[in-house]
């Protein structure tokens, strides 16, 4: 076993050199050959590691309320937790501070593990000690695992083959030694992430189907202490996934929309990344290991059985039928939206295929001749494979690369001051010219690494299952440079730090500039383009933060405003337009900078917990007369309104199709109620509708 766990050290480390050398500050650049991986999921996954130490350390009892997107509660559910692999990962984090290097660390190591576990799962079976280290080789190698990528951690494959080999021996031996090892690698497994908990039941109770026809006593027993050991296992991952489960997210059923696709498509579609998956020559030995089934001896019959039922069956999860797809749009496996992650299964099945293949070839070979064969085989996948670990080149994560020494002066500067900090631009406004992998150039996943050195709660970030109240914000952020923007952000979120990247991010440098002007902020700190300013305005809204830090609730607006029919003498309102355009082309939207006023003795709802408009209410714009007659336009207010209280925004309004002269009426209604009343509440615009151009 040292020297098979030594000869894959060597061909991994001579593989993943430049990675390794770079593993504190980038990770595998991506690109086609990376089907299904993303660059702003590597990053999401460094920051979840990161905080997952720092908590376990410095706030156990919040560990959940991870800081991004606040001050919304539990974010940590908003993505996987990697227990599990975080225990490997910790000691890295706490000795050097460095979130991306602990979860690389975690990510190489798994590739010799993999192999290592595969290898002794072949050897227990029987197979020829060269043709077990070949096949642990083409197993590491497998699916959605080259090009290397940090999304590997989310389906840790060194459990598949571990699991079937605990089991082999538990079967063999049910005693309490083997039914403890069991218990925790099952353990491990589930805790891992929650697409490995659901691959792990597929492992454990096939491998465990086909220990039980063999025919040996002992059966009784091994169903029971099994069973039993799943059922424990199962039930403390439910327990502490309780607050998984209760995101609204987990009700519905996510996952069947795409298995519900037209069967031609999706065979396309898992066709066209299957060499890319599993690589010509793992295929191509797979295809050798199926015959190997009745023309094998023993050791290679035993192995080929398995990889055929593991590759079928994985097959079948990936594109299932009808009745499969129900009965998991029922099960608490519902929220699952990645189901091609099955082919991390298929990829145990087919390495179980390839090393009967070699089995099989080993057997009717000289012995010279057949450890020939095996040795050219193992180089040919350790060169075609090894050589695309990291073939597309690095991709740099410049917060813990040259952009450290800002995130370290950030710490410093806000020492004994932790308050909520947002970092502008959230999208990089030259994203092609500084080669931005992320997509549409997003820079809230840099963020959160950055976050990692400070801290600091963040207003934003990059996670699977983006909290109700992120559309407010974003809406919110849009309208800056303007001071009641500002005023807004502090009384839903309390921010208190501004950070801002250099102008060659920004689309346009004078809201930078503007930013910085407003009588409220003040710059604490200037290096290397960057700007560090702290704000200095007291919250007018307390209820609006607390609503968001509550979670959302039936029965009420994300900003905590009650969602009810408005009575007539409570609905007063007041419209009215700043420097009203008069001509408009047709088709084109007009901008109008429109103030809404609530003149009543209760507040205007506007966005909602679930997304139902309901007693919302909303700005209406009617165009009256011209050739297009009664064309209706409805725009959410961007945010709710107290009563006694005034909105500024500017709207975009599609003008008619037809030109013409029309009468551009505004007014607010409530959804599923009235219109809103008073001596203002309605405003009339002429507006002269224009050929475009």
């Amino acid at each position: 076993m040292r020297r098979a766990l030594a000869a894959y050290c060597v061909v991994f480390l001579l593989a993943a050199s430049p990675w390794i050398g770079s593993a504190g500050h980038a990770v595998p650049r991506l690109g086609i050959l990376a089907p299904l991986v993303s660059a702003d999921d590597a990053r999401m996954i460094c920051w979840a590691f990161g905080w997952i130490a720092h908590a376990t350390v410095a706030a156990s009892a919040h560990l959940l309320d991870a800081p991004i997107n606040y001050p919304a509660p539990a974010q940590l559910t908003g993505s996987e937790h990697f227990a599990s692999s975080v225990v490997v990962a910790a000691p890295v984090f706490w000795s050097t501070g460095n979130a991306v290097l602990a979860a690389n660390a975690v990510a190489l190591v798994s590739y010799p593990l993999a192999a290592l576990a595969m290898d002794r799962l072949l050897v227990a079976l029987g197979c020829d000690a060269l043709v077990a280290w070949t096949g642990g080789l083409l197993f590491a190698f497998g699916p959605l695992r080259v090009p290397g990528n940090l999304q590997i951690l989310q389906y840790p494959n060194v459990y598949l083959p571990l699991l079937a080999l605990v089991l082999l021996r538990l079967r063999r031996r049910t005693d309490l030694r083997w039914a403890v090892i069991f218990a925790l690698v099952l353990l491990a497994a589930m805790f891992s992430s929650y697409h490995m908990a659901l691959m792990s039941g597929v492992v454990v109770a096939l491998w465990a189907g086909r220990e039980l026809v063999d025919g040996e006593p002992g059966r009784g027993r091994f169903i029971l202490v099994a069973t039993g050991l799943v059922a424990l296992d199962a039930g403390l991952l439910l327990l502490v996934s309780r607050p998984y489960f209760g995101r609204a997210e987990a009700q519905a059923s996510v996952v069947p929309d795409f298995w519900r696709q037209p069967p031609g498509l999706l065979w396309f579609f898992v066709g066209f990344f299957m060499r890319r998956w599993f690589g010509t020559i793992a295929l191509l030995l797979a295809t050798i290991g199926v015959p190997a089934l009745l023309f094998g001896r023993s050791a290679a019959r035993r192995t080929a059985a398995a990889g055929l039922l593991f590759t079928i069956v994985s097959a079948v999860l990936i594109l299932p039928p009808a009745p499969i797809v129900d009965l998991l749009a029922a099960s608490p496996a519902r929220f699952l939206r990645a189901p091609w992650r099955f082919v991390v299964v298929a990829g145990l099945g087919t390495a179980l295929l390839g090393a009967a293949g070699l089995q099989a070839v080993r057997e009717r070979l000289p012995e010279r001749a057949g450890r020939l064969v095996l040795a050219l085989v193992a180089l040919a996948v350790a060169v075609d494979r090894g050589r695309a670990l990291v073939g597309a080149g690095l991709d740099e994560i410049h917060p813990m690369g040259r952009d450290r020494p800002v995130y370290d002066a950030v710490t410093q500067a806000t020492a004994g001051d932790p308050g909520a900090l947002l970092e502008l631009p959230l999208h990089d406004a030259r994203a092609e010219e500084h080669e931005s992998p992320i997509f549409r150039g997003s820079l809230e996943p840099d963020a959160m690494v950055g976050g990692t050195r400070h801290w600091l709660p963040l207003l934003v970030g990059h996670t699977g299952y983006t909290p109700p109240h992120r559309r407010l914000v974003d809406a919110t952020i849009d309208r800056l440079p303007r001071a009641d923007a500002l005023a807004d952000l502090v009384d839903m979120t309390h921010v208190r730090w501004l950070l801002l990247r250099p102008e060659e991010y920004w689309e346009d440098a004078a809201s930078r500039a503007a930013i910085l002007r407003l009588p409220e902020v003040r710059i604490v700190l200037a290096r290397d383009g960057w700007i560090l300013a702290r704000v200095d305005r007291p919250p007018r809204h307390s209820g609006w933060f607390a609503a968001i830090a509550g979670g959302s609730r039936a029965g009420s607006s994300l900003l905590g405003t009650p969602l009810r029919r408005l009575a007539p003498v409570e609905a007063a309102a007041g419209v009215a337009v700043t420097d009203a355009p008069r001509v408009a082309s047709a088709g084109r939207p007009l901008a109008l900078d429109v103030a809404v006023a609530n003149l009543g003795v209760a507040g205007w709802p506007v966005a909602t917990a679930g997304g139902d408009p309901r007693y919302t209410v909303q700005l209406v714009a009617r165009w009256r007369g011209g050739g297009d007659r009664d064309a209706v336009a409805r725009i959410p207010l961007a945010r709710d309104v107290p009563a006694g209280e005034r909105l500024a925004q500017r709207v975009a309004l599609p003008a008619p199709l037809a030109p013409g002269a029309y009468d551009l009426e505004l007014a607010l209604e409530q959804v599923g109620g009235a219109r809103l009343g008073g001596p203002a509440a309605v405003l009339d615009l002429p507006v002269e509708v224009v050929p475009p151009g």
